[in-house]
This record gives C-alpha cells, structure tokens and sequence, in this order.
C-alpha cells in the first residue's frame, strides 16, 4: 500500500483508523482483482496509488497554512479515495455512466439499486464513518461534489468539512493524467481491436510521460499548476492535449471555487492553471487509428462550437435515422459557416460506416462537375479517371448504389450558388439502393442558404438561422467551459457585441476562455 503523505499523519495521529484504512484497502485491492470493463483505461491499483499521491500534493497548501486535515478527515478522504470507482465493477447495464452512484449504494449497502450483489464486506463499524465514506466516494462526480454539505459529522461524534473532502477527492481523480493508466491495454490477454472511443483514451494516456502537480512559483507555494509532458510534440498529440485540458478545465472551473472557498483561501491555483510541454519522440509511436483521429476531431470540434440547436439536432437524426436529408446553410461574409461545417464532417466521420466528403468550392479557380466529381469520390477512396461530365455521374451512381457501403456524407461550401454545377450533383448524392435505409445526406452552406428547391424522397431543412442570442451563448460557457451561471453570463454580456460576426466570435471565446497553455520546451530538453 502507498504511504503517503496523510496516510502517515494518520498513522501518526490515530493508529486505529490507520489500521482500520489498511483492511478497507485492502477489500479495495480485491475487488479490483478482476476488472470487468476491460475497454477502459486503468482503475485498479494504479489509479487509486496516483490520486492518493495527488490527494496529497493538493492538500500539502492547507498545512503550510496552519489548515490541517483532522484524523477523521484523512480516514474518509482516503477510504472514499479506494472505494471511489468501485460500481464500475457491477455488472449491469451503464455500469460507467451511473459508476459514482453506484459506489455510493455499494459503501453503504453492499448492493446497488436493482439489488445485485457484489461481494463488498468494508470494516467499517461507525453509521457516520460509512455515510462520509459513501458521499465523498460519489462526490468524486464534480456535479455531486457541489451539493455536499460544508460540515456533517465524519466518525463518531467529530465533525469535519464535508465539501472539502469531496472537492479533494474530486480534483484529485481529475487529474489523473498517469501513462500507467494505459497499461492494461498492453496485458497478454488484452484484445487489441478496441472500440474507438476506447482506443483513444488509451492513446492519451500512452502518449504522456508524466506529470506534476507543483507550484510554479517557489515563493508562492500555495498557488498550484498541473504540468503535463507528452513524449511527442506532432500537431496531432497537441490536439489531443487541447482536448484533454479543455475537457478538464470544464471541470476544474466547477471544483476550484468550491475547493478555494471551503479552505478559507488556501488552495489557490496559478494561471495558466495547466501547463503541457511537448517533446520529440524517442523510438517509433502507435500513430491514432484513422477513426480514432477522426473521433478526435469530432470531440474538438464539439467543444468549440456554439450550439444551433435546431440545425445540429437534425443533422445528428438524419445521420442516425438512415434518411436522406438536404441542409441548406447560409455562408454569408462574418459567419460561422467554416465551424459548422467542419463541425459537420468531424461529427459524421466519427460515425462507422459512413463516407465523408468536403468540397470547397471557394478554392477551385474554374469549378466543373468532373473535377468536383473526381474529388469527392478521391476521398471516398475511388480514382476517377479523366472522362466526360454524364460518365463521372455514372461512376458516382455506381458507387452510391453499391450495396453494403454504409452511409454518405457531403459537406460543400460554395461561394456562390450555381444550379448548372450544383444541382445535379446535390441530385445525384441521394442514390442508395431501395432496400438499404442509409443514411444519404448533403450540407450545402451558400450565401443566402440557396439550393434546390425539391429532391424527390429527400427532406430538405432550411434551419432558423437568428444570431447568437445572449443565452446560446451563456450556455456554451456553462457547457463547454465549466463557468457557473453568474459568471457566465457576465462573460457573455461582455462578448455579446461581436454575435453579428460569429466567425470570429468562436475564435475570440477560445481566446478569452483558454485556462490553460501548450508550450514546447527548450531546445536543449529535446536531446535524449
């Protein structure tokens, strides 16, 4: 077992409750024995060893400041700590997605809610002790965190700060950012063919090779910074670090002003809050798969975006429906067509079995048919050689009524509405064969929404296109962002002028917003 820092105070402290821990660990330990979730990254031993260790890195500002844990305190901080994912172990359906509840239900009763058993037997005796343990434990849910009492009684008659203990636990398993995690995956009896989502997760955590969480600053040691190292410094892995520090300071901004106002101030975080640095590989790297890439995308494009809700909502129907549905989007001069639609053809190729296309016909000096034909289908992996405009529509049909294919997607961004190019080719992407239900859509953004006005068979949105409202955009900082309701409306009402021009609105929230920093090391930290 780690003997870490509050384990020792602890053992110091009260002998018996440091006993008492070590027999909870322990049942811990065997529970995890055999996971059951076997596409997740690791949340046995290692992951409970490294948010202890970041259980103590965080509260280290709280004794430097005369703001010490009590002994009751550490026992259920770190009891909640070992049990905390334990109703990942359950084998019922959304073991995952309801995991914190079911941890809670399984400390307290030894059983979830549909009443199947997981042999939990925890030695612990005091009713106060098992209900802390069983809160905290949930409480590692940011969203469960926030609605935890500031004081109740921990163990016996002694009260303690309930909210900061949550709120530790809470930071701590955030930001687990430990390459050990990724372990599992390399195991023997480790399939290899992982689900996508699974499979980038995985890559994350392979692809960072440490991190601290310090002061950067010496003469101020309470003000605390995530510093992340990644062991290749490619576009690609600062993508996934991008979305990995938006998606954590989401909920850092939820759990730091509950974690600064239940220590009376003393845990304070420096800014940037995280720091990653990134260095040239040493020895050959797994590069992501292609839908793990394209998955990746997808997620980044999700975070910046500010949601239209009508259009994105259709959109994710007709893909998921298997119908044959035409959007026409506006692409007038200050808006956001470019983000859309790259939003729409990250979030369709995170799909399986979907083919993808984007034209741009802004960038053709002399658009034609065969040459918009040729390059659609180039990227659906088919070379169509140079022939006249009516035999590149044969090869299209071809390749649409191909059974078996999957689903088709085109994305075209047109400077202009021409019908003569772009109506037959709109026409043409519909094809599927009649007992295939998959899905044929078009997105076409032109100034004005302009397009055909009747595809046989195939619905056509034209959606409600007003600007950026003031709670759109208030949303999106709640949602993508992590800021509470107060602060993101005063964010929101400071932005709000630039809703006409929302192109450039994305760019200046991503800007404004950005709580953390990637920043490449020196030179000399590239040598081996």
């Amino acid at each position: 077992m780690n003997r870490g820092f509050l384990y020792q105070k602890l053992r110091e402290d009260a002998s018996e409750l440091a006993d008492n821990l070590d027999r909870i660990w322990e049942e811990a330990l065997a529970i995890w024995r055999e996971p059951r979730l076997l596409s997740m990254t690791q949340h046995g031993r290692p992951h409970l060893e490294q948010v202890e260790k970041n259980l103590d890195h965080l509260s280290q500002p709280l004794y430097q400041q005369g703001f010490p844990l009590s002994s009751a305190e550490i026992y259920v901080l770190l009891a909640a700590c070992y049990l905390h994912d334990i109703g990942m172990q359950l084998d019922v359906p959304h073991a995952r997605e309801q995991h914190a509840q079911y941890s809670y239900e399984l400390i307290l009763y030894s059983e979830d809610a549909a009443g199947r058993k997981l042999n939990v037997k925890l030695p612990i005796q005091d009713d106060n002790a098992r209900e802390a343990i069983a809160e905290v434990a949930r409480a590692h849910w940011a969203s469960f965190a926030t609605k935890l009492p500031e004081r109740r009684f921990l163990y016996g008659n002694e009260e303690g700060r309930m909210r900061l203990l949550g709120g530790l636990l809470s930071m701590a398993d955030l930001l687990d950012f430990s390459p050990v995690r990724a372990r599992y995956y390399r195991t023997p009896h480790r399939l290899q063919e992982l689900p996508t989502n699974s499979d980038l997760h995985q890559m994350k955590h392979r692809l960072i090779r440490g991190f601290r969480i310090t002061s950067p600053m010496p003469q101020v040691p309470s003000d605390l910074q995530v510093q992340i190292e990644w062991r290749d410094d490619s576009e690609q892995v600062q993508m996934i670090s991008d979305w990995v520090l938006h998606e954590t300071s989401n909920y850092w901004r939820q759990i730091q002003p509950l974690l600064y106002s239940s220590s009376a101030g003393r845990l304070r975080w420096a800014a940037p809050w995280a720091q990653a640095s990134f260095f040239t590989p040493q020895g050959p790297l797994r590069p992501l798969s292609r839908e793990a890439y394209e998955l990746l995308q997808a997620y980044r494009q999700e975070q910046q975006r500010i949601d239209r809700d009508e259009f994105c909502r259709a959109f994710s129907e007709a893909l998921g429906e298997g119908r044959r549905a035409l959007f026409l989007v506006p692409n007038d001069a200050g808006g956001d067509g470019l983000k859309l639609s790259s939003w729409c053809r990250t979030h369709a190729s995170a799909r399986k079995d979907m083919r993808v296309a984007n034209l741009d016909i802004r960038r053709v000096d002399a658009p034609d048919a065969s040459g918009l034909l040729a390059e659609l289908l180039e990227q659906w992996g088919q070379h169509l050689p140079d022939v006249l405009e009516f035999k590149a529509f044969e090869f299209l049909r071809q390749e649409l009524m191909a059974p078996g294919k999957g689903g088709a997607v085109a994305v075209i961004l047109a400077e202009e509405y021409s019908p003569r190019l772009l109506d037959s080719l709109v026409g043409e992407l519909f094809a599927r064969p009649a007992e295939e239900q998959t899905p044929r859509v078009c997105v076409l953004f032109s100034p004005g929404a302009k397009g055909p006005a009747d595809i046989k068979g195939v619905d056509i949105h034209r959606p409600l296109w007003p600007e950026i409202s003031q709670s759109d955009l208030e949303a999106h900082l709640r949602e993508s962002w992590g800021y509470n309701q107060d602060e993101a409306a005063r964010q929101a009402e400071d932005i709000l002028p630039l809703r006409q021009s929302p192109g450039f609105l994305y760019d200046y929230v991503e800007s404004r917003c950005k709580a953390w920093r990637n920043e490449p090391p020196a030179a000399s930290a590239y040598e081996p």
